[in-house]
């Protein structure tokens, strides 16, 4: 066998051993700088492709099964995260409609804490 069949051979077990997994989700579209870093991060980690369509909220992981299974799980952590601070922030946003503290700026001067500030315990 020459170098150029090998190389042909090697690249067609990759291919027959390569998957795609989808992940759709809503929360992609609200994905950040550092969000995207951290996926960059986990692409090079693992020996996985990773394309992000933010704007139709959905990532594609390609690659073998066993690195797809450690990044899609990393990925669902990063989601269920920005999730929990979603609620969080709109808990906080309801909870000023009721409450709202301020703070004394020189004396005289009022000022609101912002809606995340101002719902901590």
């Amino acid at each position: 066998m020459d170098l150029q069949g090998a190389i042909n051979e090697i690249n067609e077990v990759m291919k027959d051993n390569s998957r795609n997994q989808v992940i759709e989700n809503e929360a992609i579209t609200s994905f950040s700088k550092e969000h995207l870093r951290k996926i960059h991060t986990l692409e090079q980690r693992y020996d996985v492709s990773v394309s992000v369509e933010k704007v139709v909220g959905r990532i594609v992981v390609r690659g073998t099964t066993d690195d797809i299974l450690n990044v899609v799980g990393e990925i669902h952590k990063m989601l269920h995260q920005l999730r929990e601070e979603e609620h969080q922030h709109k808990r906080a946003k309801a909870l000023t409609k009721d409450i709202q503290w301020k703070y004394n700026v020189d004396g005289n001067k009022f000022v609101d804490y912002e809606s995340d500030m101002n719902a901590k315990d």
